[in-house]
């Protein structure tokens, strides 16, 4: 058996003034249900970079919101994405039944046929 081959370390690129990582939330999308929801962020890594992570949270009362999945997108695939989107016909907005208070009536509204 031959001798395992040592690689030289190569430090890498600096990328100037190094920061910490640092992420903002920029919106929440609602989901299906009352506990689903997509929280939209922007990050910042260490060298600066910008990506938008998409995270998919779930509610549960023990524990409250939290994160099921993500998907980080590149600044670069941003640009694709909005020509993506742009792309795509507007449907029209879904509106949610407003809740019931406790002492109301247990009915739904419903649009107006027509």
């Amino acid at each position: 058996m031959s001798a395992p081959v040592l690689l030289p370390f190569v430090p890498p690129t600096p990328c100037g003034p190094v920061r910490a990582p640092s992420e903002s939330l920029l919106g929440l999308l609602p989901g299906a249900t009352e506990n689903r929801r997509t929280a939209v962020k922007r990050r910042v890594g260490l060298c600066g970079a910008v990506s938008v992570r998409l995270s998919e949270e779930s509610f549960s009362p023990a524990v409250g919101w939290f994160e099921q999945g993500s998907v980080e997108l590149a600044a670069d695939q941003l640009t694709g994405l909005k020509a993506l989107l742009a792309a795509v016909p507007q449907a029209p907005s879904v509106r949610r039944p407003a809740p019931v208070s406790a002492d109301g009536p247990d009915t739904l509204p419903f649009a107006a046929a027509g």
